[in-house]
């Protein structure tokens, strides 16, 4: 398969039109002419040239009857006939590589094992995995008995994307090693190129930086020579998440805007996706620039609705910024219950969703998604995550394993977790996220309270406080600080008996059992989660809204009385029977999951039909249980329901006050009431209930 240097490309091109307005070409010399038209239009960067010079090339390599052509029209449409850059979600592409393939002979060929290899890339996102592994690994093995060095380089690129988790890294290290060395053998600056952009990926996952520096540099010295539009803009790329690594944001937005208009002139799909929509957001976020990251996201769901449909990302993404722990709780839950917390992308998009799903559940505290995500990374603690081609990474998977084993409980793994996040961070030269990692490991160290634990998160807390001061984390210092000055110690809100314990900020203080405290209980247990009086009322009562054994079991008058409620009188008809409470707390189950859909879709309107039926099956309840045990109007028991709550928790955290001013003052500024009610602390705490 000829190749030609991008600085032919002007003279290729002259060539091709000087053939194509000849008199008396045959067909097979303008067959020819369109295709060497087509690969200079690409070098040159035109991709939309490019594409109608292919096209014409295969409708006319098919009138003629020329598979092979046909072959290399296929090739130069999918990404040129170097195969940089394969552009993603091209059905037209697709296609004309699948007719190329069935045109072919089925003998071994380089051609075959080349166009099998390109298709299975192709294929990403839309197509079968497992075709999609198969194709790479026949080209491969084709290639090979062929002893065809450049196909041979070009099928491993291939399969190499097929095994893009971090099962496989040592794998993907040694086949880009082999590539190297195959397009040298081969004489094609174009593969080593391509090579060493794998290389670049798996040197960053090991964290070997100074590997990873020399091999950026060689790569950016190929990249010059060559001077195509569709491989220079890797260099700023690279060296932009080279800067982020470091804290250095300035020089990392301008060297990823720098990418995005070198990928933009060339028509490289990938460069948008990479520049714009992964390093410029991941700048954005460690820089505390929370509003131009939502922003920027935003645009990234309008420019691949294929991406978007999958889930609402941001939704996920705001608790690790301090904000909507209620929503990404639902979204977590959800994924959780369909078995897809770990299945959302494939490839190298794997362990990046895990990355961003662990940082979720940590914010939110959210028990059964840690156990989930903890399980599923254990295995890579010693992985950098790198997310696509290197256009950034979240840091060590340790730092992650450590919040994951905290939320978990498991405080002595988190210890081990953050120490070797720590130990990674400071040898990659991390700044960023080895301060993240001191600041969540102190917040640990705070919680598990052992001897010497508040002196070491101090001195981790003072080191993550100036590094973020000298980096300009201004929004990160600011958590820090305030964890620097938080109550130190373990927190527990838990009953004995008729008697409730709660330790606060060191100090332990008891207070006999009310309703109140058991509103209060229930809302520590949903941090951040708006909690719907009924549920309360029942969760006091020791029924739940939602089980059917709750529904089927009926409190005696004496124990209705104990807690403060009197059954209806149901030969009046003011009270439901106990079918009727069955259906509503049914629905009530129902309804709560309509809730948490319509939020997190956006859908004030849809949440407010919601809301409202919530508080009439809330007034229907109150009624079945007479709060009070008079006879109302039909709209009076929804609001004796809410007031009676509110009333409750904030009687309760009256007596608290009396005996811990502290922790009443926590509380009260925490507790928010009303026909939902929430427990939504300014900062994280962790209770042991």
């Amino acid at each position: 398969m000829n190749r030609y240097a991008f600085e032919e490309a002007a003279h290729l091109y002259s060539r091709a039109l000087e053939v194509l307005e000849s008199t008396g070409p045959t067909d097979e010399q303008k067959l020819e002419a369109m295709l060497v038209l087509g690969e200079a239009r690409n070098r040159a960067g035109d991709w939309p040239a490019a594409v109608d010079a292919y096209q014409g090339a295969a409708a006319f390599a098919q009138q003629l009857q020329r598979p092979e052509d046909l072959a290399r029209a296929a090739l130069g449409l999918g990404a040129g006939l170097g195969g940089f850059e394969v552009r993603l979600f091209d059905e037209r592409q697709i296609g004309m590589l699948e007719q190329a393939l069935a045109a072919l002979p089925e003998t071994d060929s380089a051609m075959r094992a080349w166009v099998m290899a390109r298709l299975s890339v192709a294929l990403s996102f839309v197509g079968s995995e497992d075709r999609r592994a198969q194709l790479a690994r026949d080209a491969v093995a084709m290639a090979k008995r062929c002893g065809d060095a450049a196909a041979h380089a070009y099928a491993l690129s291939t399969y190499c994307d097929t095994i893009a988790t971090p099962h496989y890294t040592e794998e993907r290290h040694a086949a880009s090693d082999l590539m190297v060395q195959l397009a040298v053998q081969a004489g094609d600056p174009e593969l080593e190129l391509l090579a060493r952009r794998f290389r670049v990926v798996s040197l960053l996952e090991v964290g070997d930086i100074r590997g990873l520096d020399r091999e950026i540099e060689a790569f950016a010295s190929l990249a010059e020579k060559l001077k195509q539009p569709i491989s220079l803009w890797y260099v700023p790329l690279f060296r932009g998440m080279r800067a982020l690594l470091e804290g250095r944001f300035v020089d990392a937005e301008r060297l990823a805007h720098r990418a995005s208009e070198l990928g933009e002139a060339a028509h490289s799909q990938n460069s948008q996706m990479l520049a714009d929509f992964t390093q410029l957001p991941e700048i954005f976020r460690q820089a505390g620039r929370f509003d131009e990251l939502e922003a920027q996201w935003q645009r990234f769901l309008a420019a691949f609705p294929q991406m978007a449909s999958m889930m609402d990302w941001w939704a996920l993404a705001m608790p690790a910024l301090g904000r909507n722990d209620a929503k990404a709780r639902a979204e977590l839950e959800r994924l959780c219950a369909a078995g897809a917390l770990t299945g959302m992308m494939g490839g190298g998009m794997w362990i990046v969703m895990c990355a961003f799903f662990a940082e979720a559940a940590a914010a939110v505290r959210e028990r059964r998604a840690a156990q989930v995500l903890y399980d599923a990374l254990l295995p890579f603690g010693s992985r950098v995550i790198v997310c696509g081609i290197a256009g950034a990474t979240y840091g060590s998977v340790h730092r992650l394993l450590g919040l994951l084993a905290d939320v978990l409980g498991d405080v002595d793994a988190a210890e081990r977790h953050f120490e070797a996040g720590l130990e990674a961070h400071a040898k990659m030269g991390a700044l960023p996220y080895l301060a993240h990692t001191q600041r969540e490991y102190a917040d640990a160290l705070i919680r598990r309270g052992r001897e010497g634990d508040v002196s070491r998160a101090g001195e981790l807390l003072d080191r993550a406080i100036e590094t973020y001061r000298v980096l300009g984390m201004h929004a990160y210092r600011e958590k820090a600080e305030r964890l620097r000055g938080a109550p130190q110690g373990i927190n527990t809100f838990r009953r004995d008996g008729v008697v409730w314990t709660i330790t606060f900020a060191g100090r332990t203080i008891r207070l006999p059992d009310a309703k109140g405290l058991r509103d209060i209980a229930t809302l520590l247990a949903r941090p951040g989660r708006e909690v719907h009086v009924s549920d309360l009322i029942a969760a006091s009562e020791g029924v739940s809204s939602g089980s059917a054994a709750g529904s089927s079991r009926r409190m005696s008058a004496a124990r209705l009385a104990a807690e403060g409620l009197h059954a209806g009188d149901a030969s009046a008809g003011e009270a439901l029977d106990a079918q009727a409470r069955a259906s509503y707390r049914e629905r009530l189950e129902e309804l709560h999951g309509d809730l948490d859909e319509a939020q997190r879709s956006g859908d004030g309107e849809r949440a407010s039909r919601v809301k409202k039926e919530l508080d009439f099956i809330a007034g229907e309840l109150a009624t079945a249980y007479g709060l009070g045990g008079r006879s109302r109007p039909a709209a009076d028991p929804r609001e004796r329901a809410r007031k009676a709550v509110t009333r409750r928790i904030r009687n309760s955290i009256q007596r608290m006050t009396t005996q811990h001013e502290a922790l009443g003052r926590h509380f009260d500024r925490s507790i928010k009431t009303g026909s939902f009610c929430s427990y939504q602390p300014e900062m994280a705490m962790h209770w042991g209930l």
